[in-house]
């Protein structure tokens, strides 16, 4: 311990079996116990705020616990304590064995707690209740009134939970009951006729006669809407058609756009096709009789040249006759070959810029064919896409339900009416329905109001009996785990007490539940025992109750023999060892300033100075 309580800092180690903390009044026992309660609950055993228990107003308490549990693991839990007004507090717990460095297992104040009730097995009220008995346990406990006594004896039994729950229960039984009375009454208050009664059963029927009616037409215009909304939606459809057919015969218009007739534009285009074929036709014979030519030509011209380099080979005799040539004779010759040579030459080139002029028009010619068959190929798909759409429209028109208009403009000027009608119906029948709920709650006891009155009820009923057999098992229960946990007691706490009381007494309770010694000859209320005897009695039933709910490992006593008698104070010693021998407790720690407990044999004994 550091700055807790008077110990500015100090330490302590407990052995198995009986540790006595020996000392003056004031010289710090009670402070070690509250330090070892505070370790493992995390809240001291008196309502005081835990600033209090600091030695020093300003700085840090800190308190330090190790303990081993039942099942022999090691456990060290350390909590600080600081703040001014406000408490502020840190607290974690380790898991060690065998000497090796603590492991942290748990931080902080809310998980320390609950790792260790899960630990120990026990939480903080068990603990006040058994474990811990304070200097002065006796009288709260014996000076109760009688009803306290019971409660503090269904704590110490670790029944006040199921006793809470049986109030709770209780009190749920008696406000059904109470609900249950009330509907019953509400019920016969139903069934009794009166005229007024009939008044609102006639006012009732029309009403609802009114509602059937506007059901009726909220049908029937929520029919109207959705054949209005399937014609609106169809028209789409129709003019959808219609818009692709007007733009499948501007196509065709644009196809034959330029050519010359008012026939069908098939017909046009077909015509046209034939011209520009005859037309090809034409451009193409030309063209063969000028490659005739400019082969002529060309052969013409090839056979003087070869007849000038015959003239020129012979020299002066003629190549043909073999005949002498004058200078004159040959310059006449050779004048007459380059002139026939001359004119050939430019017939040839003539002919072939007239063969080029055909060749220009035979490409117009054939590009243009093949645009105008393109066209025709487009204009039979076009044709094909309007014989489909003719026949889509021609569908649309017979699926067109009958006596609409065929204008979107009127139908959705219908739709619109016919929703605003729907939507008065739906007020009308909202009103209507209104009007209904408040004559059903005016008239009361018609048929269905007393069905469902009947039903609730029932069910009610129902719950009622399931609420009263739970408690009633609850009850049963409280007063069989009471009877038997109190007959243990009573039979350890009478063991005990043969201690301190010869003689044969026995522990019991009277019918206020009061604890009394009875023998053979007397029975005593423990209103008429002594302080001492008081005290004698409490510390048998408690250390009775320790061994019987719970067997903790460890039970903490503060001054148990104060106020007896210095003999008495010799059986305390030795009815905590019979108690540590004869139960499953590992360790006893008290606190005394007495001397003939000093005196006592001891496995561990701290002296504070």
């Amino acid at each position: 311990m550091q700055n807790w309580k008077n110990y500015e800092e100090g330490e302590f180690e407990f052995k198995e079996g009986l540790n006595l903390i020996f000392g003056l009044n004031a010289s710090g026992k009670t402070s070690i116990l509250q330090a070892i309660f505070y370790a493992l609950n995390g809240e001291p055993p008196e309502k005081q705020s835990l600033l209090n228990f600091r030695r020093f107003k300003s700085g840090e308490a800190c308190v330090e616990l190790n303990f081993a549990s039942k099942d022999g693991c090691e456990y060290l839990v350390r909590r600080y304590i600081s703040g001014e007004k406000k408490v502020s507090e840190r607290a974690y717990l380790y898991s060690h064995k065998n000497g090796e460095q603590p492991t942290e297992i748990a931080s902080g104040p809310e998980e320390v707690n609950k790792l260790l009730s899960e630990i120990l097995g026990f939480g903080t009220q068990y603990f006040l209740r058994t474990i811990y008995m304070k200097e002065g346990d006796v009288y709260e406990f014996l000076q109760n009134p009688s009803g306290k006594v019971l409660s503090e004896i269904d704590q110490m039994l670790q029944m006040d939970k199921i006793i809470t729950l049986i109030e709770s229960v209780n009190s749920l039984s008696k406000e059904k009951n109470r609900e249950l009375k009330s509907l019953r009454r509400e019920l016969e208050e139903t069934k009794k006729p009166s005229s007024e009664k009939m008044v609102l059963e006639k006012g009732r029927e029309d009403l609802e006669n009114k509602l059937d009616s506007v059901n009726a037409k909220i049908e029937e215009l929520l029919a109207q809407q959705a054949t209005v909304q399937e014609a609106s939606s169809i028209l789409e459809k129709i003019i959808d058609v219609e818009q692709r057919v007007m733009g499948s015969k501007n196509r065709l218009d644009q196809l034959v756009a330029g050519l010359k007739g008012e026939e069908a534009p098939k017909e046009r285009l077909e015509a046209e096709i034939r011209k520009t074929e005859q037309e090809l036709q034409e451009q193409r014979g030309k063209a063969n009789e000028m490659l005739s030519k400019i082969s002529s030509l060309k052969g013409g011209i090839r056979e003087g040249n070869e007849k000038l380099q015959k003239l020129e080979a012979a020299g002066d005799r003629c190549p043909l006759c073999n005949q002498p040539l004058t200078p004159e004779h040959i310059k006449r010759i050779r004048g007459e070959f380059s002139e026939t040579l001359q004119k050939l030459q430019k017939e040839l080139q003539k002919s072939e810029k007239e063969y080029e002029e055909i060749g220009a028009k035979l490409n117009l010619l054939e590009n243009r064919l093949s645009d105008l068959q393109a066209k025709k190929r487009e204009m039979e798909i076009i044709f094909g896409e309007l014989r489909r759409l003719n026949e889509e429209k021609s569908h649309l028109d017979k699926q067109f339900p009958a006596k609409q208009p065929k204008n979107q403009d009127k139908l959705k000027s219908t739709l619109i009416e016919i929703k605003s009608q729907i939507e008065q119906k739906y007020a009308e029948k909202e009103a209507l329905k209104k009007e209904i709920i408040l004559v059903e709650a005016r008239v009361g006891a018609s048929s269905e109001s007393a069905a469902k009155l009947e039903k609730e009820v029932r069910r009610l009923a129902h719950q009622e009996f399931v609420i009263n057999t739970v408690l009633e098992a609850l009850q049963r229960t409280v007063g069989r785990l009471r009877e038997e946990k109190l007959v243990q007691v009573k039979q350890r706490a009478a063991r005990l007490l043969s201690n301190f009381k010869p003689g044969i007494w026995s522990v019991n309770w009277d019918e206020k539940f009061v604890p009394q010694l009875a023998s053979p000859e007397i029975s005593l209320s423990a209103y008429q025992l002594s302080g001492a005897e008081k005290l004698q009695l409490f510390l048998a039933v408690r250390l009775a109750m320790a061994s019987t709910i719970g067997e903790p490992d460890f039970i903490l006593l503060d001054e148990p023999a104060y106020h007896l008698d210095p003999q008495r104070r010799k059986l305390v010693h030795r009815i905590l060892k019979d108690y540590l021998e004869s139960t499953g407790i590992r360790q006893l720690i008290v606190t005394s300033f007495e001397p003939e407990l000093e005196e006592q044999e001891w496995n561990n004994k701290i002296t504070l100075q």
